[in-house]
């Protein structure tokens, strides 16, 4: 395996109009000595990397099928642009290692030019049940999105939007975590008109998606951000002559069904609404039994183990108790950091024996300060969604 960074997703920032943003991963899902350059018209412009890992991004590539199972970190590179940026021709990104300089990315100034007036965003669901027309998705303007549906004639037709709650989506939008991330899924619904052709549009005044759709035939993709080509290459370079085949059967029966296959598109359709989360944190059951969550750690990172904490915590059933055992041995780098969070909420418990313990014997020490009716096991670099524990109860 190369060290390759392999372009997913190419877009504006949500609010800056001068910052593209590239995300992606590296083919050893880490950059190691890695670093990426960009160039307008060979001009050196700078780029700034981020990274997210967790349990939504492992899912997000975990879902793409075999040779993407060691993903677990997606990386943002953020391009700055110059004011005068639109004067310019070709953008060129490239990745240096080890001595070599390879191109990752080129995109036309116009190409950028188009993208920048447009909304982010992917149609998923269609449906026509009683006379009514749903169709559902997501966008991500500069502002929250708005909805216009017009018929084949250019008559407008009275719609209604209901938003929701999209983890994924903000997830894949750092820059955007405030209250309209609320808004980043929508279902739209109007009375099915009499053409078989309707226009959707979506998005703010400066940035809008359109989507001509016939009603007979429902929904194929949305926007795609990088080229079909380019993205057949990746995957090819990736995985070789049959997977890719593979790969484009599933493409070419989404095209023509609909139907997205995929745990993450599953999940998507089924995961709780926030509103359902909220009505869940509230709920009492006739018996709640104590959970314990038996979690074995060694020399783990602190920034790892206190988003398990915090997903933890997050659990709309409240009756649970954390039980940790560091067995990282007597010179152990947690133990400050043990000590704070077992005083931050009484239900964290810590043991350690000051002993270099493995997996097992790590594990049956958080077994025995367990007093749980029921046991739940987690890695210490593991996250738990909010509904994990109630849908057990």
């Amino acid at each position: 395996m190369n060290h390759s960074f392999v372009v997913s997703l190419a877009r504006f920032h949500r609010s800056d109009p001068d910052l593209y943003v590239l995300q992606g991963y590296f083919e050893t899902n880490t950059p190691e000595d890695s670093r990426i350059l960009a160039y307008l018209d060979g001009k050196e412009v700078p780029v700034r990397m981020g990274v997210r890992e967790g349990l939504g991004i492992r899912q997000k590539y975990f879902s793409r099928g075999i040779g993407y199972e060691n993903i677990d970190r997606e990386y943002d590179l953020w391009i700055g642009l110059p004011k005068d940026w639109k004067r310019g021709l070709l953008l060129k990104v490239f990745q240096s290692y080890d001595g070599r300089k390879t191109c990752i990315y080129r995109v036309s100034v116009q190409r950028l030019k188009k993208e920048q007036r447009m909304a982010d965003g992917y149609l998923e669901t269609f449906r026509i049940q009683d006379g009514k027309v749903f169709i559902g998705g997501w966008a991500v303007a500069d502002e929250p999105c708005r909805f216009l549906v017009r018929d084949e004639r250019g008559n407008r037709l009275p719609c209604t939007a209901t938003r929701h709650y999209r983890q994924d989506i903000v997830d894949s939008y750092p820059e955007a975590r405030d209250e309209d991330a609320d808004c980043f899924g929508y279902e739209v619904s109007f009375d099915r008109p009499e053409g078989a052709r309707i226009t959707l549009s979506v998005g703010s005044p400066n940035r809008q998606l359109h989507y001509r759709l016939n009603l007979k035939k429902g929904i194929g993709n949305g926007t795609i951000r990088l080229s079909p080509l380019k993205k057949t290459a990746a995957y090819f370079k990736r995985h070789g002559f049959a997977r890719t085949v593979r790969r484009a059967g599933q493409k070419i029966h989404e095209r023509f069904t609909g139907q997205r296959e995929g745990y993450m598109s599953w999940r998507t359709h089924v995961q709780p609404s926030k509103e359902e989360l909220e009505e869940q944190r509230g709920q009492t059951f006739p018996i709640q039994p104590l959970i314990s969550i038996a979690v074995p750690m060694y020399r783990t990172d602190e920034k790892l183990l206190q988003a398990l904490v915090d997903s933890v915590r997050a659990q709309t059933y409240g009756n649970w108790e954390l039980c940790l055992s560091d067995g990282s041995g007597a010179d152990s780098p947690l133990t400050g950091f043990l000590k704070k969070l077992e005083a931050s909420d009484e239900r964290i418990h810590v043991i350690d024996t000051g002993t270099a313990l493995g997996i097992s014997d790590n594990t049956n020490q958080a077994l025995s300060i367990a007093q749980g009716d029921y046991v739940a096991f987690a890695d210490h670099d593991d996250l738990l969604p909010p509904w994990s524990l109630y849908e057990c109860v």
